[in-house]
């Protein structure tokens, strides 16, 4: 199967809320390996991102890995207000991923060993480089994990956290870009 962070190149997980396949594409920045990793966790909505960021981070933690510090990071956690309440609004959606991008680079630009895993969508490629790009600056090894689910879009929908609508979903699933063989 896998060892404690499940480095591997096929990994599947089961919850009472259906099994996913997630498939880890090690895809660095430069080939850095630092003190610090990062994980990039891509996958449509409602497909099991947060859910397995967790696991990993528990796993890091708890799982004998040696980090100072482990850090998990979401666009989506800059809409949680104090309260704990989520309130998407689409107009910030660019403040959002400032937001997540600037946390991932304070984390990764500590003096103590790192992992930080950022999990969003990532359905375009370009979307990954702000962070290819910090990983870089910071000589930060870089894993990137493609979250893959043969749910419906209507299942995903149901399941999501968030309330992202199945339309918004579909146009998500027709955007997506795989990885190729180019490096």
């Amino acid at each position: 199967m896998a060892d404690s962070l499940g480095w591997c190149d096929r990994y599947w997980v089961s919850t009472s809320r259906g099994t996913q396949r997630h498939f880890v594409d090690r895809r660095s920045s430069g080939g850095a390996v630092g003190n610090r990793k990062l994980l990039i966790i891509r996958g449509v909505p409602g497909s099991g991102k947060t859910t397995f960021a967790k696991f990993l981070k528990q796993q890091a933690e708890w799982g004998g890995q040696f980090f100072d510090s482990v850090y998990h990071y979401e666009a989506d956690n800059y809409f949680i207000r104090g309260s704990g309440e989520y309130v998407f609004n689409p107009a910030e959606l660019p403040k959002a991923h400032a937001w997540c991008q600037g946390a991932v680079r304070k984390a990764l630009s500590t003096q103590y060993t790192a992992m930080v895993i950022v999990s969003n969508t990532f359905s375009q490629m370009w979307e990954l480089e702000p962070y290819l790009q910090i990983a870089k600056e910071t000589d930060t090894e870089v894993t990137i994990l493609t979250v893959e689910t043969l749910l419906s879009d209507q299942e995903l929908a149901e399941r999501n956290v968030h309330s992202c609508p199945v339309e918004a979903i579909a146009r998500i699933r027709n955007r997506w870009e795989s990885f190729t063989s180019k490096s």
